[in-house]
């Protein structure tokens, strides 16, 4: 295996549509970065998100801004997307409209309707993965880092559920033996373009259940709590009864 500390430009998570059959006809579908960087990955999966007519109903994004909280470039990202510059354009402004006060902490932002989820975390991806709640589909490391640590990849287990996927640029000796030590199992991919490891977690599935075949609720109470969930069901295509007493 490779030296540590070999890196890709490529998303390879976005090549033979991996991302698409994992999130195919899904209700929700969740993706950890641990670095936002310029955006320029977010743009690009909410992109091959949107043009998939089978994607999920919405999608979830958990990313780390890191210790600068300041909003990116994104005007500079947009030529290297294929999407339609108008949509782009509109989906950018909506971001930057909507970009949290520098203020360290999660910061919950809605676009397009509240199809789109992003939490950023103003905060150093290491010191904060503890305060993350699961569970997340898809886990990908793109903050610059030399090796997986063990405590991190721990905390990615707590998160993960039997078919989560973890992508990591680094593909040393030392990471495949801590991805088997926290619980995944992991695989080296290399050729002409990339080298880097993938790993499913192993744990046994939990119960599902089946969704509902319609989307009807009904709730009591209609306080602040009972009005903000009614109007959060309503937008994603519920049908709400709300009842109160007075």
């Amino acid at each position: 295996m490779s030296t540590e500390g070999e890196h890709s430009n490529s998303l390879v998570y976005l090549r033979d549509n991996e991302l698409a059959r994992q999130w195919k006809n899904k209700d929700h579908f969740a993706i950890l970065l641990s670095a936002f960087n310029n955006g320029d990955e977010f743009l690009a999966i909410w992109q091959t998100w949107r043009q998939d007519p089978q994607r999920s109903q919405r999608i979830h994004f958990l990313a780390f801004v890191g210790a600068d909280f300041s909003m990116p470039h994104f005007a500079e990202q947009a030529s290297k997307h294929t999407e339609a510059p108008s949509k782009l354009n509109s989906f950018i402004s909506e971001l930057q409209s909507k970009w949290p006060l520098p203020i360290a902490g999660f910061h919950r932002v809605y676009l397009e309707q509240h199809r789109v989820m992003l939490t950023l975390v103003f905060g150093e991806y290491s010191a904060q993965l503890n305060e993350v709640s699961g569970p997340i589909d898809y886990f990908i490391f793109n903050h610059v880092h030399t090796h997986l640590e063990l405590a991190d990849l721990k905390q990615i287990w707590r998160l993960s559920h039997a078919e989560s996927t973890l992508v990591s640029h680094v593909s040393s000796q030392l990471s495949y033996d801590k991805l088997k030590q926290s619980g995944f199992n992991p695989r080296l991919t290399a050729n002409a373009a990339d080298k880097f490891l993938s790993a499913h977690c192993l744990r046994a599935p939990k119960s599902t259940f089946l969704a509902p075949a319609t989307r009807d609720a009904i709730i009591i109470g209609a306080g602040i709590a009972g009005c903000a969930t009614a109007a959060s069901l309503a937008q994603r295509g519920w049908q709400v009864r709300l009842f109160d007493a007075q």
